[in-house]
């Protein structure tokens, strides 16, 4: 256990092992509220609904495996990142063991070709779903928020953030959403170990399709990026 991410977090190792040991496992049949909210609008919505619950099932498994401080969400506005965002927001709230702000959000940044509009929808989501709850402010009278932000403008810059990452912080796996039609993301299984750091990225989106993503933003209350 790396209790220095316990104490940054204000989490117990011991009582936090102990809800561990006692949750892992012990609930195949739990049901989530925005899963119910989505299975109970209409069979219309009977793929989303199976598709969700898939993803929410592997990110309680990732609660269960990583510790606070390990796991990291990958946000840049856009609607994958979104839906990934809403899916991590409910598996927490109904874990034993973790809350939403033991999750890292990282906006992988690319400065140079980012749309403006997208800029202030990921500012207005880190305000809404990562700002501090004690109201602080910085200089400018901004509400502070817990968004990181890596700028990438390459492949080679993404290696080099993973790198750091695994160097330097206690996060060990980044939860990302994908396409199956992405470059490289068609036989991606939910979790993958990467060879260049001891990090793995979880791609619980896989094969949750453009219409599913926006019926569940929709159900959610977020128009998505």
């Amino acid at each position: 256990a790396d209790l220095d991410n316990f104490h940054e977090y204000g989490v117990k190792h011991s009582g936090w092992l102990g809800r561990r040991t006692q949750s892992v496992g012990m609930r195949e049949d739990k049901n989530w509220p925005l899963l119910e909210k989505i299975a109970a609008s209409g069979h219309h919505n009977a793929n989303t609904a199976k598709k969700v619950r898939h993803a929410l099932k592997q990110l309680d498994r990732l609660l269960d495996v990583f510790e606070p401080g390990q796991l990291a969400l990958s946000f840049n506005g856009g609607k994958d990142s979104t839906v990934i965002l809403h899916l991590v927001k409910a598996a927490c709230a109904e874990h034993a063991t973790h809350k939403f702000s033991h999750v890292q959000p990282i906006w992988f940044q690319d400065p140079q070709h980012e749309f403006p509009a997208m800029v202030d929808y990921v500012k207005q989501t880190a305000d809404r779903h990562f700002s501090d709850q004690d109201g602080l402010k910085n200089v400018y009278e901004e509400n502070l928020n817990r968004l990181w932000t890596m700028h990438i403008r390459s492949p080679q810059d993404f290696v080099d953030a993973m790198v750091q990452l695994a160097s330097s912080t206690g996060i060990r796996c980044i939860i990302m959403g994908s396409r199956r039609v992405d470059p490289g993301c068609r036989d991606l299984s939910d979790l993958a170990l990467m060879d260049l750091a001891p990090i793995f990225l979880s791609s619980t989106l896989t094969r949750l399709k453009l219409e599913s993503r926006i019926n569940m933003l929709k159900m959610d209350g977020d128009p998505g990026g």
